[in-house]
């Protein structure tokens, strides 16, 4: 991605914010405008390509050399940005297109800005990467702070 337009290392877009309730936040936000591209931080192989993800928006997960897994979230769904589709063991490139960032139908304008949320996992486990109730995070329990990778890829840049 482009550099997002608002730190995701500070406030409420960064990893591990309280969402109250004793909930935290489970990736670091990118703030963006509405489709613009996301692209792969590495190579890999798509695990699930634009599934139902949170409040009118998809997320697609890579399994990235290495093992760890990227779900980048709050993109747009295939109905909403068609003519990019993905196969489950697609092969993805760093660098290649993945999808579009798509604002949420849960809050509206300031509340609201498009953003790419991003989160990172060792990989180390297997099942669903969301698990309600699963600890603060509702994750599951292998899910890192993407924090100083995104901005090693960036550097990378």
């Amino acid at each position: 991605n482009s550099s997002a337009h608002a730190n995701y290392t500070t406030g409420m877009r960064q990893f591990g914010w309280g969402r109250g309730a004793g909930r935290k936040h489970a990736a670091a936000d990118l703030y963006h405008r509405s489709y613009e591209p996301v692209y792969a931080v590495a190579d890999g192989v798509i695990l699930r390509d634009r599934q139902t993800f949170y409040g009118g928006t998809s997320a697609t997960e890579v399994r990235h050399t290495g093992g760890f897994i990227g779900r980048y979230g709050e993109i747009a769904s295939a109905a909403q940005k068609p003519g990019l589709k993905f196969s489950p063991d697609g092969r993805v490139r760093a660098g290649q297109l993945l999808g579009y960032i798509k604002a949420t139908t849960k809050r509206s304008g300031a509340l609201n800005p498009p953003m790419l949320h991003f989160e990172l996992y060792t990989g180390k486990l297997s099942g669903p990467l969301s698990i309600k109730g699963a600890g603060a995070y509702s994750r599951r329990a292998d899910l890192i702070n993407p924090t100083k990778h995104l901005l090693k890829w960036e550097a990378k840049r």
